[in-house]
């Protein structure tokens, strides 16, 4: 660990110029007893006594810190910037904090939205049971203890970012198990980093995120679906049944070859259908079911599955991704910059 007063694997205090933390492993087994009376980094970057001086530039970029254990009185954070550069890039990290003890986030940003170029996305971030001690991202001293809220504390909010946990093989950044082909750590290629830390090449089209390019997604075809539910704290969990209608302006059968997928959210409000034997038409509805929720269709006009064989949709995004009756009553409700599909007797 570096850092002079609190344990951190990567310690940095720059004056200025550009900074790229890339391709960076990080995680502890446990904190032996007795408890200790600190707080926990992975990742802690600061220049916040150069006020006024903004010339600086951080890029995080593919990095993978995963914090587990207990035994610790203090506070820990996958990630910790204490920053007022120019320009702040983040794309492509995995940091889960799964510690059992303290005040865990999975990153905290004490000045960070003084950056007038804050830019990040496609993330992940995840935190073991937020709540009254715990949350997503700490921001300015206000704790977000979901990932709706935090999205909507940022600007741009990071759309493609997801709150979701992943395995590793034991001691690597090597992603295993269910976390390949997971599409909620399907990640956005930056340029700069065209190979991982094993120096094996990115997917120039749909790389994974953190610091380990697993074996490519497949595509079967598959939909990805994001949901939020009315209700807090979101997104919830709940079982969903998803049905493809074809568009054909009448009776909107289910596509040849589809039949209702019932299937339960994910921790970041999404599911992947594998769509493999489903007979695509040039427009096709999506719609949702939930038991206590308004049954929603996708947006008016119908989708299409692109050439590639995968498709994104997100109802959370905008009010204008459920069908409307007409310009103003969309079945979705807004709870900050985020859309939900509203509970109500079905």
């Amino acid at each position: 660990y570096g850092g002079a007063f609190f344990p951190r694997a990567i310690s940095v205090f720059y004056p200025k110029g550009t900074l790229n933390i890339t391709n960076n492993f990080i995680y502890n087994t446990d904190i032996p007893s007795p408890p200790i009376n600190t707080n926990l980094f992975g990742i802690y970057v600061t220049r916040e006594n150069h006020v006024g001086d903004n010339s600086g530039i951080v890029n995080m970029i593919h990095n993978t810190v995963h914090l587990q254990g207990g035994n610790l009185n203090g506070y820990s954070t996958c990630a910790s910037l204490e920053y007022n550069g120019n320009t702040y890039f983040e794309r492509n990290n995995i940091f889960i904090n799964n510690m059992t003890s303290g005040d865990c986030f999975a990153k905290s940003a004490n000045v960070i939205t003084a950056s007038p170029n804050f830019d990040a996305d496609y993330n992940c971030y995840y935190t073991t049971n937020p709540g009254i001690t715990s949350g997503v991202v700490n921001l300015t001293g206000i704790m977000y203890v979901s990932l709706p809220k935090y999205q909507c504390a940022v600007n741009p909010f990071e759309q493609n970012t997801n709150f979701k946990t992943a395995t590793f093989s034991a001691g690597t950044p090597n992603l295993s198990g269910s976390s390949i082909n997971d599409f909620d750590l399907m990640g956005t290629y930056v340029s700069s980093v065209t190979a991982d830390i094993n120096n094996v090449l990115r997917n120039t089209s749909h790389p994974y995120m953190g610091a380990y390019e697993a074996t490519a997604f497949t595509f079967n075809p598959t939909l990805r679906i994001r949901v939020y539910l009315d209700g807090a704290p979101p997104p919830k969990q709940e079982p969903v049944t998803i049905e493809l209608r074809d568009n054909n302006g009448t009776t909107y059968p289910l596509l040849t070859g589809s039949s209702p997928f019932n299937v339960t959210l994910s921790t970041s409000g999404t599911v992947a259908l594998n769509c493999a034997g489903v007979t695509f038409p040039s427009s096709f509805y999506i719609v949702v079911k939930h038991r206590n929720s308004l049954q929603t269709w996708s947006k008016d006009g119908g989708e299409t599955m692109p050439v590639g064989n995968f498709m994104n949709y997100d109802f959370s995004s905008s009010p204008t991704q459920a069908y409307c009756s007409d310009a103003v009553n969309c079945n979705l409700v807004q709870d900050g910059c985020r859309y939900f599909i509203p509970s109500g007797d079905v």
